[in-house]
C-alpha cells in the first residue's frame, strides 16, 4: 500500500506551462513571473493517485458522450460525510452545482429580493464582497473582531444589521482567510440570532475537510436549519481538483431544493461532467488515506511557518490557523498601505494573497499547501528582503 508520508508530499511537480493560474499568471498579477506563488488557493501537491488512475482509465475509452449519473455519485458523498464528520444526509438532499460560489449566488436569489441586505463578515474571501451587489442586493458588513483569543464574530453588530433589515448572512466556515473553525456554540448563537429576525443562512463550507488537529468542524446544517439554510461543499478543495469545477449543494428541504434546481436550470446550468463526477466519486471513496497524510503534512507546515515567523520576522503575527491551508499574516507593524505589502513581497520573489482585497490592509494570505522546501524558500526570500520593508515605514 502506498504511504502518504512527508516524503510523498515533499515531491515537487512542475506546473509552469500548464495554463496554471497560480504559476503562469504570476507575471500578469504580480509583475514577477519568477516569484514563488503562495497566493491562489489550490495545492502544489498532486491529487490522490486513485483519482488519476480512474480518470486515465475512463479517458482511454475514447468516447465522451452524454452520460447518466452513477448511483454511487450521491452515496459516495453521503458515506464520506458520515465517516469524516458524523454528518448524516439523505442522498436526495444533494444537488450538483458548478461551484460553491454558484451555489451562494443561487441561494441569495432564492432567499432575498433586489435591494435586500446580505451580510458578509470581513476580512473575507473577495467574491463574498462583490456577489451581493452583483445580484442587485446591498452588501452589509459585519466585521470579525480580533481579540487576544483570536478572531470572533461580532454578534452585537450582527444583531444591529439584522434589526436594520438585512435578510441573509453569507457564512464562511471554516473562515477564509482568518482560519477560524467556528465552535458549535458560536454557530448555535449565530443561528438563534438569525431565527429571531427571520433571516436566512447561506454557508460556504468548502474547506470543511481541511481541519487542523485539536479542532472539530460543525456543519450548520446539523443545527436544525433545514428550513432556512443552504450549504455548499466540494471535493475540489479537499483533494485538489478545482480545475474540474464541481460541487455539492446540501438542501434537505424538498421545496427549497426544487426551487434551487429550477433556478439552476433557468440559467442552463448542467453541473459537472463524466470526468468531474468520476473524480469526486473516486476521491470520496478511496482518498481518505491520502487526506489523512495531507492533514499531517499541513500541520507540520503550520508549525514550520510559526517557528520561522517567531524567529525571523519580529512584529509579524500569524492568526491561529485552525482550518484551511491558508495562513493569515499580519504585517501591519510594518505597513498598512494596501499596495506596499504585496509589491514588496513580489519584488522579493514571493506572491502573497493581497490582504486589502479581503478588506485586510497590511495582511497577507499565505498558502501552505506546497512542498515544505517551497514554503521555506519563500520565507527565506521574504526574510532577506525584510530590511526594505522596515525602511518603508
Amino acid at each position: 500500500m502506498m504511504r502518504f508520508d512527508a516524503a510523498y508530499f515533499d515531491r515537487q511537480v512542475e506546473r509552469r506551462g500548464t495554463l496554471c493560474e497560480k504559476w503562469d499568471g504570476l507575471g500578469r498579477s504580480y509583475g514577477n513571473p519568477d516569484a514563488l506563488p503562495m497566493w491562489v488557493a489550490d495545492m502544489d501537491i498532486p491529487c490522490p493517485p486513485a483519482v488519476v488512475e480512474a480518470l486515465k482509465a475512463r479517458v482511454e475509452h475514447g468516447i465522451f458522450g452524454y452520460t447518466m449519473e452513477c448511483p454511487e455519485d450521491r452515496q459516495s458523498v453521503v458515506d464520506f460525510l458520515a465517516a469524516r464528520h458524523a454528518w448524516h444526509v439523505e442522498p436526495e438532499s444533494l444537488v450538483w452545482s458548478p461551484s460553491v460560489l454558484s451555489t451562494l449566488k443561487v441561494a441569495i436569489q432564492l432567499f432575498t429580493e433586489p435591494g435586500d441586505g446580505v451580510i458578509v463578515q470581513p476580512p473575507i474571501y473577495p467574491p463574498f464582497l462583490s456577489i451581493p451587489e452583483s445580484l442587485g442586493r446591498r452588501r452589509v458588513l459585519n466585521p470579525l473582531r480580533r481579540t487576544e483569543d483570536g478572531w470572533k464574530m461580532d454578534l452585537e453588530n450582527l444583531e444591529d444589521c439584522l434589526r436594520d433589515g438585512a435578510k441573509a448572512l453569507m457564512l464562511c466556515s471554516p473562515h477564509n482567510p482568518v482560519g477560524r473553525v467556528w465552535s458549535r456554540e458560536e454557530l448555535e448563537q449565530l443561528v438563534a440570532l438569525l431565527r429571531r429576525y427571520d433571516a436566512k443562512l447561506i454557508a460556504d463550507e468548502i474547506h470543511h475537510d481541511l481541519i487542523m488537529p485539536g479542532h472539530t468542524q460543525t456543519s450548520v446544517m446539523t443545527l436544525g436549519v433545514e428550513d432556512m439554510a443552504i450549504v455548499g461543499i466540494s471535493a475540489t478543495k479537499t483533494f485538489n481538483l478545482a480545475g474540474l469545477e464541481f460541487s455539492t449543494a446540501v438542501i434537505p428541504d424538498a421545496g427549497l431544493r426544487q426551487r434551487f434546481i429550477q433556478t439552476m436550470q433557468a440559467y442552463g446550468s448542467c453541473a459537472g461532467n463524466l470526468l468531474s463526477r468520476m473524480a469526486q466519486r473516486t476521491a470520496y471513496q478511496q482518498g481518505i488515506p491520502w487526506l489523512e497524510g495531507l492533514l499531517a503534512y499541513l500541520d507540520d507546515a503550520r508549525r514550520m511557518l510559526r517557528e520561522v515567523l517567531e524567529r525571523d520576522f519580529p512584529g509579524v503575527e500569524m492568526s491561529d490557523l485552525q482550518g484551511t491551508y491558508l495562513a493569515w499574516l499580519d504585517f501591519t507593524a510594518y505597513t498598512q498601505d494596501p499596495q506596499r505589502l504585496w509589491q514588496w513581497a513580489a519584488q522579493a520573489g514571493v506572491a502573497v494573497g493581497k490582504g486589502h482585497e479581503f478588506m485586510g490592509p497590511g495582511f497577507a494570505r499565505f498558502n501552505l499547501a506546497c512542498p515544505h522546501a517551497q514554503l521555506l524558500e519563500s520565507l527565506d526570500r521574504l526574510h532577506a528582503a525584510l530590511p526594505q520593508l522596515r525602511e518603508s515605514r
